[in-house]
């Protein structure tokens, strides 16, 4: 009898385990789940809010920084002579020649987090979204706003609360 209920209580537990696998990995949205025909990767102002493949396949590949700008200044700084090339477990960060804001060259890996982000100054605007997290300190975790005319608006959340945007210009 007792081998009985501990077979039984083996088999419960490899069919819950089973169950559980099963719905995560069917939840879970896969490449060819989505319609691409639909998808312009050129344009989707909305890129915070698209599944996780989307957002990996419209940010990779080589981006030229164009600019900086700070949330609580108006000031941008152009960035010229500085190329990010993102792929799928990287980022590559090289300036060449002259550049007036001194990026240094770097490269990182990183992994995706989905985390919630205050939007405005309203804490009860927020959104749910994949964030790109840098596994090498000091660098802070990117968000994706959009990408209008194959210009990459790149969130940076900083620990302060302040957000930092990058804009980046896809390299043909």
């Amino acid at each position: 009898m007792k081998i009985f209920l501990k077979n039984c209580h083996y088999r419960c537990f490899l069919f819950s385990l089973l169950l559980l696998l099963t719905e995560c990995f069917s939840s879970c949205q896969k490449d060819e789940d989505i319609d691409w025909s639909n998808i312009d990767i050129s344009n989707i102002e909305n890129l915070y809010e698209q599944p996780l493949p989307v957002i990996k396949k419209c940010i990779q590949g080589k981006w030229r920084w164009t600019m900086i700008t700070g949330r609580c200044t108006t000031m941008a700084q152009s960035i010229i002579n500085t190329f990010v090339e993102i792929s799928e477990n990287n980022v590559v960060i090289t300036s060449e020649g002259y550049n007036p804001v001194k990026i240094p060259n770097t490269t990182f890996s990183y992994s995706w987090k989905r985390v919630k982000i205050d939007v405005s100054l309203n804490p009860r605007h927020t959104i749910t979204t994949y964030s790109l997290w840098p596994r090498k300190k000091g660098i802070n975790a990117w968000w994706f706003f959009g990408i209008i005319n194959d210009i990459l608006i790149v969130e940076i959340y900083n620990p302060d609360g302040i957000y930092d945007t990058y804009r980046f210009e896809r390299v043909k």
